[in-house]
């Protein structure tokens, strides 16, 4: 596997993406702990993010890698979706 430098420039970056995301979804959750009531009329419920592994896929030889389990992986943002666990009440 070789990855040149703009390559692994773009990996990093998606790296960071999705790094910011769940950065601010963190201080989102941290911000609205205790808020009661929503625009929607309930509590505030804590959201999750969910990454998912991405092959990079731009020529033969990077589908052959992945292929074979071997080629470089990047990282997105598959969602942000609502905590399933109930309101904490207090």
């Amino acid at each position: 596997m070789t990855l040149n430098v703009f390559r692994m420039i773009e990996l990093s970056g998606h790296a960071l993406s999705a790094q910011r995301t769940r950065m601010e979804v963190a201080s989102s959750n941290l911000a609205n702990a205790h808020t009661t009531r929503t625009p929607e009329g309930g509590p505030y419920r804590r959201q999750d993010v969910v990454l998912v592994s991405d092959g990079i896929r731009d020529n033969f030889g990077s589908l052959l890698d992945d292929a074979m389990d071997r080629g470089a992986r990047s990282v997105r943002v598959s969602e942000i979706r609502p905590d399933p666990a109930p309101p904490k009440m207090v």
